[in-house]
């Protein structure tokens, strides 16, 4: 009897709060008793998004009560392996911080952030941008596979749909939140935007600590569970539902019982959280000694001083220096993520810059080469003749921008020269004309227009009128310029938009715009047969209809890759499908394996093992992409490769029944490779570079037990040196030999 008492005594303490409603016990006004057997339950349901101590015994507080609920809510945390294993809390100095002003009503203030990359996660899901909301602590978050403006200003506009627009915005430095395109779209919503300090994340403390929370949960549960519960869970601050402070009502959960009344609250009607929020602050600044005016108004003195830099006192000004013929400019080139330590892009780069000045004498002797050959007709030019004008039109930089190798190639052997004579009018209109002798000067506003891009003025006042006036100032143009268009214009476009007047006989290379667009075709339909070959070549396209053959072509791009180039790696999901065109891959995979030291001692690691290559006419990504799940082998470029490959945003956006036909015809590579293969792969690998090494060190044993040393002492691996007169038989210097010095 003893005991009963001991086990009711926490229910005599409240017993003038419970009460009985249809068969259930509650404490207060809506508090369940739960019983032992249901407790356990109920804690694991409180706490499946893995969050902490304190918002899991608010969660529960809120709709339960039993006696020793606390501890064992805080024993039951502390003995999850998975909150062990993600716990992330650290013994930190926190800088002075100054506590933010709750505002008067929710939506009013926001927080905004991006996170991310997670590299793990789907090409859509790469990045999360966050938003809080300073007042009701309600979190918004939305996945985007790149950060940029225009995905945060989507989101935004979403949100801000169904919720309205604030009166102020909190972000940090980010291009994102700098960019014109941003502040236009906050200007014209009247949003008052306020960026936080650079490098001082904790200036916007609100929506970096959500963060936190969410990376953390990310891990162990799914993103709308977890915004649910946050939604759902009492702040520790505000010590209100964040669904009940923004919307006015409680979010109904798994762990609400079906027809039990619950009180509501206007969170409008409760002056009094003001001042709890701003006694909790106050409570914070007095328990921390790093927050006092003092140390604030210290830190704020020492904070400029962090971006100054002294000026460098140099012992000189060097001149300004400017580009020479072999000066290389990168900026108009994209460097990707895989080139970017790729020393070839760069070396590629280099070369496309070595072109001559146009008023250099060699530019200006290539030129009357090329007049000279241009002279005969096309059909009675030497192969040697047409491969100069190939390399002539190179230098020139406005034919060299415009056209590729392959249509120049086919260009060499189809152009002309014309010759005008002083004061002559010529039209640019139907033709792109290279300057080879003379000068000229412009009769109209523009002289030439350039393929992907617009009309190019002569830089010169211009009248009201696309005439040229008599007294208007003229631009001048000699040897190496061009003028005119590969393009044709618009028939409703005035036919002389293009023209130019002579100012002394002139030679011009002439490209003609019907050539280019011929050549231009040809070369479509070559590369679109060559597309086509390559997939109908791949094993698994073989009995593919046409049509769909099509609408894979219309996504190919061409690249090559150097030697050792990683293409998909194990664990990951491929980034796009490859079809070999030429070369070879090695497919590799990672397993534990034992490894020798030099003491003898054998420790664990991990190894790559061979297990296959893939060559030309083959294909490698589909079912990654498609099914969505990780490579179990790395491939990697054995030697130089050429691919056609189709982004995984292209795959995904194909027509389902193509999708479903890969899926029915591809086969995933090396499927059939088992992990006790691999182990016997491996043994016998390390089997045969170790009887290699013993074979070695027998030989360089024997050799030094005789005193011969190779490459050493008097053992110098010579090439005997042929004079001046025996040159006729260089090849007998390659005889190596062993001297002895006398």
């Amino acid at each position: 009897m003893h005991n009963e008492d001991e086990t009711l005594l926490p229910f005599f303490k409240i017993c003038d709060e419970l009460s009985l409603h249809n068969g259930l016990v509650i404490c207060g006004t809506h508090r369940l008793i739960a019983p032992p057997g249901l407790q356990a339950k109920l804690i694991q349901l409180a706490h499946e998004t893995h969050q902490g101590i304190v918002r899991t015994k608010q969660r529960l507080c809120d709709l339960y009560w039993w006696p020793g609920m606390d501890k064992q809510v805080e024993d039951t945390i502390k003995s999850c392996v998975t909150c062990q294993h993600h716990d992330k809390t650290a013994i930190t100095h926190v800088p002075p911080l100054q506590p933010v002003p709750l505002p008067d009503s929710a939506w009013e203030k926001l927080a905004i952030d991006i996170v991310g990359p997670f590299k793990r996660a789907p090409a859509d899901c790469r990045y999360a941008i966050t938003l809080i909301d300073y007042f009701s602590e309600w979190p918004e978050v939305a996945f985007t596979s790149h950060a940029t403006s225009a995905a945060v200003i989507t989101f935004l506009s979403a949100v801000f749909s169904q919720e309205g627009d604030p009166m102020e915005l909190i972000s940090d430095n980010g291009t994102q939140f700098t960019s014109v395109e941003f502040e236009t779209f906050l200007s014209e919503r009247n949003i008052c935007h306020r960026r936080s300090s650079i490098y001082y994340p904790q200036a916007n403390g609100e929506i970096e600590r959500f963060n936190r929370s969410l990376k953390q949960s990310l891990q162990m549960a799914e993103l709308e569970d977890f915004l649910q519960v946050y939604r759902s869970t009492r702040h520790a601050t505000t010590q209100k539902f964040p669904a009940e402070l923004l919307h006015g009502r409680e979010m109904c959960t798994k762990l609400k019982v079906a027809g039990l009344l619950v009180p509501k609250s206007d969170a409008s009607l409760q002056p009094g959280m003001k001042q709890i929020v701003h006694q909790k602050q106050q409570k914070y600044k007095r328990d921390n000694p790093y927050t006092t005016k003092e140390a604030h108004q210290k830190f704020m003195e020492i904070y400029p001083k962090i971006f100054t830099k002294e000026k460098a006192m140099l012992p000189g000004i060097p001149e300004k220096r400017t580009k020479g013929i072999h000066s290389c400019d990168f900026s108009k080139d994209t460097i990707t993520g895989e080139d970017s330590h790729n020393i070839a892009f760069y070396i590629n780069q280099i070369k496309k810059c070595q072109k001559l000045r146009s008023g250099s004498p060699e530019f200006i002797e290539k030129l009357q080469i090329l007049t000279k050959i241009l002279k005969k007709i096309p059909i009675l030019r030497s192969p040697e003749e047409h491969e100069t004008v190939f390399k002539t039109m190179k230098v020139i930089p406005d034919i060299s921008e415009q056209l590729s190798d392959a249509e120049m190639r086919h260009l060499c052997t189809t152009v002309i020269r014309e010759f005008w004579v002083k004061g002559s009018t010529v039209d640019g209109s139907q033709a792109f004309y290279a300057i080879l002798k003379g000068s000229v000067r412009t009769l109209t506003k523009y002289y030439k227009k350039m393929i992907g891009g617009g009309f190019v003025s002569g830089h010169v006042q211009w009248t009201s009128s696309s005439e040229l006036s008599p007294s208007a100032p003229q631009m001048l143009f000699g040897i190496g310029t061009c003028f005119g268009t590969l393009v044709p214009l618009p028939p409703k476009m005035h036919h002389n938009v293009l023209t130019i007047v002579t100012e002394e006989n002139c030679d011009f290379l002439k490209i003609s715009s019907t050539d280019y667009l011929r050549v231009k075709e040809e070369l479509g339909k070559r590369e679109q047969l060559a597309k086509e070959e390559l997939i109908r070549g791949c094993p698994y396209y073989q009995n593919w209809p046409m049509v769909f053959i099509f609408q894979l072509t219309a996504q190919l791009k061409w690249r090559k890759f150097p030697i050792d180039h990683v293409f998909m790696k194990g664990g990951e999901i491929s980034q796009y499908v490859g079809f070999i065109k030429s070369g070879c891959c090695n497919a590799y995979r990672i397993i534990p394996a034992l490894v020798k030291r030099p003491l003898g001692k054998m420790i664990k690691r991990m190894k790559q093992v061979l297990i296959g290559q893939l060559c030309s006419r083959e294909s490698f990504g589909e079912v990654s992409i498609l099914l969505q799940i990780p490579s179990t082998y790395t491939l990697k470029a054995a030697t130089p490769v050429e691919l056609g490959i189709i982004d995984a945003t292209d795959i995904l956006g194909l027509d389902p029944v193509i999708q479903m036909l890969l899926l029915q015809t591809v086969k995933p590579s090396f499927e059939n490779i088992t992990y006790d293969d691999l182990k016997l792969e491996y043994i016998k690998k390390e089997g045969e570079k170790e009887w290699k090494h013993k074979k070695d060190m027998i030989l360089q044993d024997v050799l030094s037990y005789n005193g011969i040393i190779p490459g050493a002492g008097k053992w110098v691996h010579e090439l005997l040196i042929s004079d001046k007169g025996e040159r006729k038989h260089e090849e007998d210097s390659h005889i190596a030999t062993y001297r002895r010095p006398v």
